[in-house]
């Protein structure tokens, strides 16, 4: 719907009503996919209630696992790529997933013991 709102949105410059309205439709319509990817990229994970981001969360199974019980998970990009927004593109989509993945992993790294140790970085003095 984003790719369709953006491609009027570019057709209609020079009606100046149907730009105000077209916009002002697109500002509330892109802001939870905004919200997705700026959580995404600061924290390594995203709410995505409607399975509309083009990011995918898969959950690992192992014994005694409930789907989703846990932050035991990876990212995947969607294999849909009409989740993709046209005015993104695929190498910002790639670019975001890339950040945000490793941003995850990070995370995880930080949640399961001493960070600098588990990453191979015990020598690292920040100063």
């Amino acid at each position: 719907m984003l790719t369709y709102l953006y491609k009027i949105l570019m057709c209609c410059e020079s009606d100046l009503q149907a730009v105000d309205l077209l916009r002002s439709i697109f500002r509330s319509s892109i802001k939870p996919l905004l919200q997705m990817i700026s959580e995404f990229i600061y924290s390594g994970n995203f709410n995505d209630p409607f399975n509309e981001f083009f990011v995918e969360k898969i959950f690992k199974q192992g014994k005694g696992k409930k789907k989703g019980s846990s932050n035991d998970f990876i990212y995947k990009l969607a294999a849909d790529s009409h989740r993709i927004p046209s005015f993104l593109g695929a190498n910002m989509a790639m670019a975001i997933f890339k950040v945000g993945s490793h941003v995850h992993l990070l995370q995880m790294v930080n949640v399961r013991g001493d960070s600098r140790k588990s990453i191979g970085m015990s020598n690292l003095t920040v100063k």
